[in-house]
Order: structure tokens, then sequence, then C-alpha cells
């Protein structure tokens, strides 16, 4: 059972909000039992994604190696980040939570070992409960 009042924060946007917001209802009442929405940025994601125990390090981390990583023709994690909102609620939250933020993105900067980041970058996937983007192939809109 999930407590609709218990706090998240988002991480695309960095919005703290109540599940309750972040829960997508449908026309019954009832509530899509896997995924969310951010009510700010839009973004959805997995309940167990929103719900993860992840420290403002391995956040920070986890977006630096998704710009580094996941910034190709195939999935622009910096063009769909909104970058704009996200630093201003960052700016919110308590000062050493921020601190932490920002080693945690530092902590790659200037490194070229895209095979180190990419495999960090799939273990916080993996304890997040975040599945990896799928490339979209021509075959992928000749089956829809």
């Amino acid at each position: 059972m999930l407590n609709l009042e218990h706090e998240y924060i988002c991480p695309y946007c960095a919005n703290k909000a109540t599940m309750r917001n972040f829960l997508l209802f449908k026309a019954d009442g009832t509530y899509n039992k896997k995924h969310t929405k951010c009510p700010l940025c839009n973004k959805r994601m997995r309940i167990a994604t929103l719900k993860a125990e992840m420290t403002p390090f391995e956040w920070g981390l986890w977006i630096y190696l998704n710009i580094r990583i996941y910034n190709s023709p195939y999935y622009k994690f910096y063009d769909d980040w909104q970058h704009e909102i996200f630093f201003l609620n960052l700016d919110l939250l308590p000062r050493n939570m921020k601190n932490d933020w920002w080693k945690g993105f530092k902590k790659y900067k200037g490194t070229s070992d895209k095979e180190a980041m990419k495999r960090r970058l799939e273990e916080l996937n993996v304890k997040f409960g975040i599945r990896p983007n799928k490339k979209i192939t021509l075959g992928d809109f000749m089956t829809r």
C-alpha cells in the first residue's frame, strides 16, 4: 500500500511533492500501479524509480552519467532533461544535500573512460529500478 502523503523528489526535475501528486489516476478513481508522472516536468517513470533510495551523491552521479552516455542521436537525455527547472528546485534543497549532489555530479568530470562510466550507470539503473533506454530501429516502426 502506498502512503499517498509521503513526499518524494522527482529525479528528473528535483520537484518535491506528495505521492498523490505523482500518481496517474484513471477515470474510475484508481491509479496506475506501475507508473507515475511528475506534476512539474511531466516525465513518466516507474513508481519503483520514484521511491528508490537514492543518496544525493548517487543522484548527481546518475544525472551526469546519463548526460555523458545517453546524449546520442537515439536518446538525448540532456534535451529531455529540464535542467532550468532542475537547478531552481535543487537550490531549494538543504545545503548538505546540494553539496553531496554536486560531488556526485562532478565525480567523472574530465574522465574519458566511457566504459567505466557505462558500467557505473548500469549499476545505478539496476539499483534504482530504471530500465535501460531502448534504441529505436526501423523495425520498431514497421511492427506498429
